[in-house]
């Protein structure tokens, strides 16, 4: 592909502010390094952020495109009157020979459907492992007891009749570990292992003498796993707990107003880029309690900053264990609880550090997004 037919198109919500650091998902995240790394390889990027109310130019060159007329009309209607002509509309109008999405949304189909029109390459690019789990495993996990009738109608359906159609109509499908792309070999899409990159300001984070504190990075939620790390904190009144991240849902409401009542507990809330990871360089160890993920952007940004990494469950693509990256409790709450009260981790946080700068840089993701993607 020429240089001057090098222009991509990321399509997403709060990209714009995740350019500017503040990006709460690890997707958004994601995202924008991606949009920055491919502009400082002097590839055209236009970003569309659904959530912006008007077009800029981020920097020389990022543009940011918003979609006219996203919150006008009649609800309930506005999605075929306004939003869906104009979105087109405005994919149309970029000219892109590349369209790229992270995750899984019924709204993806709008920039396939362009795509396959313009003759340009969409690409899908998984952002969890439950996005190529059965539709069954979805259910008894996400919808069963969380889904209203409208959750159903507005987002559900529309999102799992999307899953089939993005899946299969993709012309590359991007995966974050081996063990997803095992899963989708077999339905004979071309699948590359893109791995997630690592925030480059850590370069700029001095990894200060640990305080003792033990952090925890994402959303407060049972799906986080912290219904079952409650007892941990509320038992270990020794050991500080740092909390970076809000409630998500009842539940988790529920587990903060618990963790409130904790004198070891410090709650931060959501924290910008650049505060997130000084309280990564600074404690003692990251853990991470959920049931399930992709691939945890807190383990890289931890391996990166030389800070052990604790999991109960999570293992993507079975490199903890492969690599000797960190302890993985394999769902034992017991074994976690035992961790957290040793003085010293043995675990060789040079070869860590090595490991994540050969395998996450920018430079490593751009060089297999040029090879195999422009």
């Amino acid at each position: 592909m020429s240089n001057e037919k090098r222009k991509v198109c990321i399509f997403g919500s709060q990209l714009a502010s995740a350019l500017q650091g503040n990006a709460i998902g690890g997707a958004e995240l994601q995202m924008a390094m991606l949009a920055k790394t491919l502009a400082d390889h002097n590839i055209e990027v236009v970003v569309i952020d659904r959530e912006t109310k008007e077009d800029f130019q981020f920097d020389r060159n990022i543009e940011i495109r918003s979609i006219p007329g996203w919150y006008s009309g009649i609800r309930g209607l506005r999605f075929f009157t306004h939003r869906v002509p104009n979105f087109i509309k405005t994919l149309r109008n970029i000219q892109a020979s590349l369209f790229y999405v992270r995750g899984i949304s019924y709204l993806f189909l709008i920039p396939l459907y362009v795509a396959k029109r313009t003759k340009a390459k969409f690409v899908l690019a998984i952002s969890h492992d439950s996005e190529l789990w059965r539709f069954q495993e979805r259910f008894k996990v996400f919808y069963r007891k969380n889904s209203s009738v409208w959750d159903w109608i507005s987002t559900n359906i529309p999102n799992e009749i999307a899953t089939f159609f993005l899946v299969r109509f993709c012309d590359v499908l991007l995966v974050q570990h081996e063990e997803q792309a095992q899963k989708v070999t077999a339905l004979g899409k071309k699948v590359i292992l893109l791995p997630n990159m690592f925030d480059p300001r850590i370069e700029h984070i001095s990894r200060n003498k640990s305080n003792g504190n033990i952090v925890i990075i994402g959303a407060l939620s049972n799906r986080k796993g912290l219904d079952l790390f409650l007892p941990v904190v509320q038992k270990l009144k020794h050991v500080t707990f740092e909390f970076v991240g809000e409630a998500e849902d009842i539940e988790g409401n529920r587990i903060k107003e618990q963790l409130k009542k904790c004198p070891n507990a410090i709650l931060h809330g959501w924290l910008n880029r650049e505060d997130t990871l000084k309280k990564i360089a600074s404690a003692k160890a990251l853990i991470n309690t959920s049931r399930m993920e992709g691939f945890p952007n807190a383990f890289i940004e931890a391996w990166a900053l030389r800070t052990p990494v604790i999991s109960l469950s999570v293992d993507p693509g079975g490199v903890i264990k492969t690599h000797q990256l960190g302890y993985l409790c394999d769902g034992d709450i017991q074994t976690l609880e035992n961790l957290l009260q040793k003085e010293v981790f043995e675990l060789d946080m040079e070869h860590i550090q090595k490991y994540v700068m050969e395998r996450h840089s920018a430079q490593y993701v751009m060089s297999i997004f040029k090879k195999y993607l422009l």
